[in-house]
């Protein structure tokens, strides 16, 4: 332990993460973006929010990179299914 820091819990340096998956409901997707982040701003003080976007047709993703350009996007090249859209593996 390094001199001067107290023992914290380690949730209290996890960011928390909102994911968030999407296919053709644009409507629905701006709308939860829109209320998601009135909500967290007040609570949260280290927060991402996520949106995996399946390969949408509606031009979803076009309007988060818009709208919501803090908001991490990513973008299916084809459509798969919910299991594997919330389990997909991201690197950096």
């Amino acid at each position: 332990m390094y001199a001067g820091l107290q023992k914290k819990p380690v949730w209290l340096f996890m960011k928390a993460s909102f994911v968030i998956v999407n296919y053709n409901r644009k409507d629905e997707l701006l709308l939860t973006l829109s209320k998601t982040m009135e909500l967290i701003r007040e609570s949260v003080s280290d927060f991402e929010i996520v949106v995996v976007d399946n390969a949408s047709t509606d031009n979803s993703a076009e309007e988060v990179k818009l709208k919501f350009p803090e908001v991490l996007l990513i973008q299916n090249r084809r459509l798969s299914n919910k299991r594997r859209s919330s389990g997909l593996e991201c690197r950096f």
